[in-house]
């Protein structure tokens, strides 16, 4: 999942990111500072919490749209860190779902074409072929299984690829706030 402990008034942006089948929480916002944006997310299959928040956090400082978190088993959003843990709702939640995605299933996550998230995303968005975006880091359905070897040109999903670097920065940042806290306590 991604964490999210920053203290100052920076702004998070989030879009079309998958987080799926992570071993606790997908999202946690444990800062209490700055703003984050939502957009065209799919979050499920978290061991415990969808989007976690800290209590001390208002809900106003987050813009929660077009996203589908669902089948978090403790709560798709709740406030944590508080005296008993409260399920909150995105407000104002526009275009949000809780429905299972339907990805191709055995690890991969592109939408099957049946999937409710295709064309469920912002509008103010377009996927490459032009359709108002989907839900997610893969948009529409797979690509077809080539019938022989790629040749030696062979095209880069970047949406992949910033999903890899993304993931590096993020494990980085978290090892740098880590070590920030050691020096600081």
């Amino acid at each position: 999942g991604v964490s999210d402990d920053h203290y100052g008034s920076a702004t998070l942006s989030m879009r079309n990111n998958t987080i799926a089948d992570n071993g606790i929480t997908g999202y946690t916002e444990g800062g209490g500072g700055g703003s984050h944006i939502f957009r065209n997310n799919i979050i499920v299959n978290s061991g415990r919490i969808g989007v976690a928040k800290l209590c001390g956090t208002p809900i106003s400082s987050f813009s929660i749209q077009y996203n589908d978190v669902w089948n978090n088993p403790w709560g798709n959003y709740l406030n944590t860190g508080c005296n008993n843990n409260t399920s909150f709702a995105p407000s104002p939640g526009t275009g949000e779902l809780s429905v299972d995605p339907l990805f191709v299933g055995g690890g991969d996550y592109h939408l099957q074409s049946s999937s409710p998230v295709i064309n469920a995303g912002d509008p103010s968005f377009s996927d490459p072929d032009g359709s108002r975006s989907d839900m997610g880091v893969y948009p529409g359905t797979p690509p077809p299984t080539p019938a022989s070897p790629p040749s030696s040109t062979t095209t880069l999903d970047l949406r992949t690829k910033n999903l890899a670097i993304i993931s590096q920065m993020i494990n980085s940042l978290n090892e740098i706030l880590k070590e920030l806290s050691k020096i600081l306590k």
